[in-house]
């Protein structure tokens, strides 16, 4: 996909972890071995902790099914620019995600810069057509708009209460060949700025991210969308490669710009 170069920076735009409590835990431990848990632990004067990683991956798979459905492939198509090849044309891919039950899709605005047709492809392999709402270079937001059918959509959440550290997931179609692709990272930091890409106030997160994730959302483990995968560096200025350094645009940004884009077209 159509990926944001800057200052020779590679750039294309969440773990499982988690502890169950106490008394979480002791809902499937027999009575005779939590009481022998709570005589240990009064003995030792230390609290005792049972980590219950199934728990955390139960949450991503559930989050995953209930989200897939609402996350789109998006093909942009353009014209050639050839003199010879003057009236062909190529095909570009990124990622969306639907936002409303009025069939509006959330992406990158230099995943649809340019292009002079928009297709979805959903999760279940059906196409349509896609208007473009509106697009802002800037923020690199862009909502699109289908009609008919809407299999599903995802509420975009609040962003100002990320931590880091918090399980993310990322879903997508990397390489425009893995589409529903999903990754899974943590928030690896916030108010980041990435030099050369104009954008700053971004969401960091290890969850890989490749070209044509662009555009795809970022969610938490309620299933709430609360970035918009954006870029991810591979190559620092003077050479470093670099691994694991993802970056999306926070909901809340999304969210005011959509609100904007959707409001003027429902206007006009």
């Amino acid at each position: 996909m159509l990926i944001l170069v800057g200052m020779m920076v590679g750039i294309v735009g969440g773990l499982v972890g988690g502890v169950a409590g106490y008394h979480v835990a002791l809902a499937g431990v027999p009575a005779n071995a939590a009481a022998m848990q709570s005589s240990n632990a009064k003995a030792s004067n230390q609290a005792t902790v049972i980590s219950d990683l199934r728990a955390t991956e139960y949450s991503v798979v559930d989050t995953v099914k209930q989200a897939e459905p609402a996350v789109v492939t998006i093909i942009g198509t353009f014209q050639q620019q050839s003199r010879r090849l003057s009236n062909s044309s190529i095909t570009a891919e990124g990622s969306g995600v639907i936002i409303d039950r009025q069939g509006h899709i959330v992406t990158n605005a230099h995943v649809i810069d340019g292009a002079r047709q928009i297709e979805v492809v959903f999760h279940d392999g059906a196409k349509a057509s896609a208007r473009l709402v509106g697009a802002d270079a800037t923020s690199d937001i862009a909502v699109l708009q289908v009609s008919g059918r809407i299999p599903a959509f995802l509420p975009l959440g609040n962003s100002d209460t990320l931590q880091v550290g918090e399980t993310v997931i990322a879903i997508g179609s990397p390489l425009g060949n893995y589409r529903g692709s999903v990754t899974v990272g943590v928030v690896s930091g916030l108010e980041r700025s990435v030099p050369g890409s104009g954008l700053d106030s971004l969401i960091q997160t290890d969850a890989a991210i490749s070209s044509g994730n662009s555009g795809g959302p970022l969610l938490n483990l309620a299933g709430e969308v609360i970035g918009i995968n954006t870029l991810v560096v591979r190559v620092t200025s003077n050479g470093n490669l670099a691994e694991g350094l993802g970056f999306a645009i926070p909901s809340n940004t999304v969210a005011a710009i959509a609100k904007q884009f959707i409001a003027k077209s429902t206007a006009n």
